[in-house]
């Protein structure tokens, strides 16, 4: 509004321009500090407005009014002597002048107030997500890792800096080959991580059997996994993630049952005594009916004359029998 009232003056026009380029600076300077108090305290603020002379642009924002105000108020008594009859008019017109110019001033510094408060809840918010993110990985039990596309290690858990032996700090940019160090338990040979796979088809895909991790201790546990891909708000992918869990102790429980199964097979096949263990077969009454053999001993098959009863109803070996 204050452009066009002065539009018919080349002059004003021009301090326009000049008062905008400071104001500009000025409200740049103004976030510049408010920034740099958020971010290092008041003294790095107080060195920007020593160094930066911020006093000098509020100085030329004054020289600027003054010279337009001057200029206006010659303007207003060159129309006085014309005419006494527009010396009303040209005052109110000089009023409006001063009230647009202080009214924009509080319009900018009212959006740079709104702006610096929306960047303040917008860090507030991403603050918050990075929190509530980093409490949900530190309370799952299994080990997390996440790579970007470029396979390097963006976060890491407790438990996944437990079983590698990395920290969070130490690891992130770091390429996931370098942290997570798998073998096969057979061969001896690196296993293959499946964060290209994922990459390159974008499902979900898991470790080969028999897979160790071996720490930057030299610490080895055999660990299962998957890795899927992280996906953006557009669908695209933009990292991976990888789950995986020490199963030390299944495969401990496996072997113990495989033991114990083989101790109760050398027994109940060395029993001199016939045994064998079945299942009962009802109709739809609920009555039974029948019986199949789930295991017999040799005792069993010899005394019996029974020969490759396992698995077999009575009815397939003796036709006539009763249930």
């Amino acid at each position: 509004a204050l452009a066009q009232l002065v539009a018919d003056n080349p002059a004003q026009v021009q301090r326009l321009k000049e008062l905008q380029v400071v104001v500009h600076e000025r409200t740049a300077l103004l976030e510049l500090i408010s920034d740099t108090f958020k971010q290092s305290g008041l003294a790095a603020a107080q060195e920007i407005i020593v160094r930066e002379k911020g006093r000098k642009f509020m100085q030329d924002i004054r020289v600027l009014e003054k010279q337009m105000d001057s200029a206006e108020e010659k303007l207003l008594a060159v129309r006085e002597a014309d005419s006494e009859h527009d010396e009303v008019k040209t005052l109110i017109s000089l009023l409006m002048t001063l009230a647009i110019a202080i009214a924009g001033f509080m319009t900018l510094f009212s959006g740079i107030r709104r702006e610096m408060t929306t960047r303040a809840q917008a860090e507030e918010s991403l603050r918050r997500s990075e929190e509530n993110l980093a409490v949900t990985l530190d309370s799952i039990g299994d080990a997390v890792m996440a790579t970007d596309t470029q396979r390097r290690i963006t976060r890491l858990n407790p438990v996944a800096e437990k079983l590698t032996g990395w920290t969070q700090a130490e690891a992130a940019g770091g390429l996931m080959g370098e942290v997570f160090h798998i073998i096969n338990e057979e061969t001896r040979q690196p296993a293959v991580i499946p964060v290209g796979a994922v990459l390159a088809t974008g499902g979900v895909h898991g470790l080969d059997n028999h897979t160790i991790i071996i720490a930057r201790d030299g610490t080895e546990r055999p660990i299962a996994d998957s890795a899927a891909p992280i996906r953006g708000k557009d669908g695209l992918i933009v990292g991976v993630v990888l789950v995986f869990r020490d199963v030390s102790t299944e495969r401990a429980a496996q072997k113990a049952l495989r033991e114990s199964e083989a101790r109760y097979r050398t027994l109940f096949d060395s029993i001199d005594e016939g045994f064998c263990i079945i299942e009962m077969i009802f109709d739809e009454q609920e009555k039974p009916v029948d019986y199949r053999f789930l295991q017999i001993n040799p005792s069993f098959e010899k005394q019996t004359g029974l020969r490759d009863a396992l698995g077999k109803r009575m009815r397939e070996l003796a036709p006539q029998h009763e249930a």
